[in-house]
């Protein structure tokens, strides 16, 4: 006779009670954040610049933090556009009906109506969709743009743009302010021919005039305090080691400060409490204090992740507020430490993982270098390289880790880490190229890098070189273009994905032979357990290609179950094979015969990076902007614990198989059940439970059980017990 376990028992497996695939982890938190609003009644509002994808395109995002929360909320995506290389530079509030405009790199001025949920356009009359900084006049009625083509005053009841440059000496606005009074100035760029400064505007005859402040030349930022009319002005170049220079109001002229102690960098932000302390935000060197009446500046960077600062400001109860690249922190003692306010906001992205010889994963980001976790990502701490845009992770036979970079202009290093990523240091010169797309290793302990670089881009670190000199091993000129990804299977054989479409292999590191043409880039190679190769493409309906077997002379072509661009690929032991595009996650186990999609409980489908931990047996996503999201329950069984090598499948019966609710657990004998225990494929127990009537056949409610694989061990009356494998499936 079937009886259904108690209740109670059912209850015994509490400890996953959602179906959802993803669990985001907590890290990794904050990322690029630059522009920052904040209300009267203590609101914040921050923009963050994202990175999605392996091609480079990017996304942005606006979030919220009601006054007295500690967790930020999502504003709305609508009229923001993915792909777009927009950077929000500037956010302004009405001053009381709560809408919000948003000054942007190329889409103008947008506009965020309360109750809306939708980011709108307002660019009509606005000649330069440029626009790098807006303020408001102090009823909301009208706000003025600072563009690269003049001050543009927009009047709400229009809902239009009118050019307001009379009384200027060059039209190039870089930045705008309201003071506490409500008078509006710009601060303007220098030329060859005409001379930058500080402008006030007249209200009266709608004209600009000029703050005369000797040897001013470019303004980048003005602040004021919370309270009053004092007022700080920054200049910024174009020229490297131009030391930033401060500038203060005493209401009928402007003084130049100290500028002792300050780095040669530029002004970003400048703000000012109400004891008249200056703390002024720089483009790379992190944060300065000029305590009211000093002579020097100090560094007060203390706590800060992200020495790229963006925006800065002092609060009417003496906390100071600041967004970097890494974050947005917060400082009450004055600048002498700062604390995260990031919970919520998983802005970075991540583009390769790697384990240390700890145990540790380690994240590549695209702004702050490398973080890690030894925990499942329930915590995340930065590792070194900050403000270091790092494209590629390795760990070699020798336990070093290696991390390749992407600069904008000159060339990219790889980095190499001998204490588990305590520590980092430029390893080898003689790389070519703005990116290190990938790095690889042999059996012995050789290093490979594949750049951005031709015609020869693959470079050569021999396992004894103790970080000499990079050397380009090929004798084969790589036709065309870069080496976008770079693989090596267990018989130390190479294989490259180049960007002209050719895949790439070579049996001895020096002469390279093309064996397959693809239609777009290669992002990522992957081997199975039997040595087949699988190669990522990016072009957008191509998928997987993979090799007929491990010689890798014969190619398969992608198949239409997966007709996405793919950027990164993972195999579990069991050949399993894991894909990540920019519409999520997708498996395949069937050699990439067939894809299914597995995206429950991700929040961001742009997929940078996969990774499997050999010592549990979770996967790990890398996205684009959300940060890294972990399996909740192991893809593949690790060699601890309870494992499937111990299972006794002839003498427990179990179905159906896979199971998406009820689950019926017998023994071929027609023994009794004493008790039923729960495994994940670590070997870790879930949870266990008597069973009270000591029947012959009982039926487990599997529906609060995440999708996943199980072990399930039944002993009976004897205490003999037997194992089997379920599959948890409710997709």
């Amino acid at each position: 006779m079937r009886k259904y376990l108690p209740f109670i028992f059912i209850l015994a497996f509490p400890l996953i009670s959602s179906a959802q695939f993803w669990t985001q982890t907590s890290g990794v938190a904050g990322g690029n954040l630059s522009a920052m609003a904040i209300d009267a009644s203590g609101n914040m509002f921050v923009s963050h610049y994202i990175h999605v994808s392996k091609p480079g395109n990017t996304d942005v995002k606006v979030y919220k933090l009601l006054n007295g929360n500690i967790s930020w909320s999502l504003m709305s995506h609508n009229g923001l556009i993915k792909g777009a290389a927009q950077f929000i530079n500037t956010l302004v509030l009405h001053p009381s009906n709560g809408d919000v405009y948003a000054g942007t790199s190329i889409r103008g001025v947008l506009k965020y109506t309360t109750g809306s949920n939708q980011w709108t356009p307002i660019n009509t009359g606005l000649s330069d969709t440029l626009t790098r900084c807006i303020a408001n006049s102090q009823a909301g009625d009208s706000v003025f743009a600072a563009t690269g083509t003049g001050v543009y005053l927009y009047v709400v009841s229009s809902s239009s743009w009118i050019a307001h440059n009379g009384g200027l000496t060059n039209v190039k606005a870089r930045t705008a302010f309201r003071n506490n009074a409500g008078d509006i100035f710009v601060g303007t760029d220098s030329s060859a021919s005409t001379s930058g400064g500080i402008f006030k505007y007249n209200r009266m005859l709608h004209t600009w005039s000029s703050q005369s402040v000797p040897g001013l030349s470019t303004v980048g930022a003005f602040g004021g305090a919370p309270s009053g009319t004092l007022m700080v002005a920054g200049t910024r170049s174009s020229l490297p080691n131009i030391t930033g220079k401060i500038y203060k109001s005493t209401g009928t002229s402007w003084i130049l400060l100290a500028t002792a102690g300050f780095p040669n960098d530029n002004v970003r932000s400048i703000t000012v409490n109400n004891a008249g302390d200056i703390f002024a935000a720089t483009d790379n060197s992190g944060v300065f204090r000029l305590l009211n009446g000093g002579s020097s500046w100090t560094a007060i960077n203390t706590g800060i992740i992200g020495m790229k600062s963006r925006k800065i400001q002092a609060l009417q109860n003496n906390n100071i507020i600041m967004t970097t690249s890494g974050g947005i922190y917060v400082s009450s003692n004055n600048g002498a430490t700062w604390t995260p306010l990031n919970y919520n906001i998983h802005g970075t992205s991540t583009y390769d993982m790697a384990l240390n010889s700890a145990g540790e994963i380690l994240a590549a980001t695209t702004t702050n270098g490398i973080f890690k976790t030894g925990d499942k990502g329930v915590t995340w701490t930065q590792s070194g390289l900050m403000d270091v845009n790092i494209k590629s992770l390795d760990k070699n036979v020798n336990g070093d880790l290696y991390a390749g970079s992407e600069v904008t202009t000159g060339t990219a290093s790889v980095y190499r880490s001998t204490d588990n990523g305590a520590t980092w240091n430029v390893c080898g010169s003689g790389l070519a190229g703005t990116v290190v797309w990938g790095l690889a290793h042999n059996s012995n302990g050789d290093e490979y890098a594949s750049t951005g670089y031709t015609p020869k881009p693959v470079f050569l670190m021999s396992n004894n070189s103790n970080c000499a000199p990079w050397t380009t091993p090929e004798s084969t000129v790589i036709p065309s273009n870069f080496a976008m990804t770079i693989g090596i299977n267990k018989k130390n054989e190479i294989y490259i994905g180049t960007e002209n479409q050719v895949i790439m292999k070579s049996i001895n590191g020096i002469t390279f032979t093309p064996v397959y043409t693809v239609t777009g880039d290669m992002f990522d190679i992957a081997f199975n357990s039997k040595g087949v190769v699988f190669m990522a493409l990016s072009a957008s309906n191509n998928g997987v290609v993979r090799s007929k077997d491990s010689t890798g002379t014969t190619w398969l072509p992608a198949v239409a179950s997966l007709s996405l661009p793919v950027f990164c690929l993972a195999v579990t032991s069991k050949d399993t094979i894991y894909a990540g595009t920019n519409n999520g996650v997708y498996f395949s186990s069937d050699t990439a015969k067939t894809w299914t999609s597995i995206n429950s409980g991700l929040t961001n489908l742009d997929i940078n990076s996969l990774f499997i931990n050999p010592n549990d047996g979770f996967l790990y996503a890398g996205t684009g902007g959300d940060g890294v999201f972990r399996s909740s329950s192991p893809v593949q069984s690790v060699p601890v614990g309870i494992t499937e090598n111990a299972l006794v499948s002839d003498k427990l019966i179990i179905f159906p198989n896979p199971v998406s609710e009820i689950l019926i657990i017998k023994f071929k004998d027609g023994s009794r059940i004493n008790n039923i225990t729960l495994y994940n494929l670590v070997g870790e127990k879930i949870e266990s439970g008597e069973a009270i009537l000591n029947e012959k056949e009982f039926s487990l409610n599997m529906k609060n059980v995440a999708s996943g694989v199980y072990l399930i061990k039944a002993m009976d009356a004897r205490g003999v017990s037997s194992v089997k494998k379920i599959i948890v499936d409710h997709h």
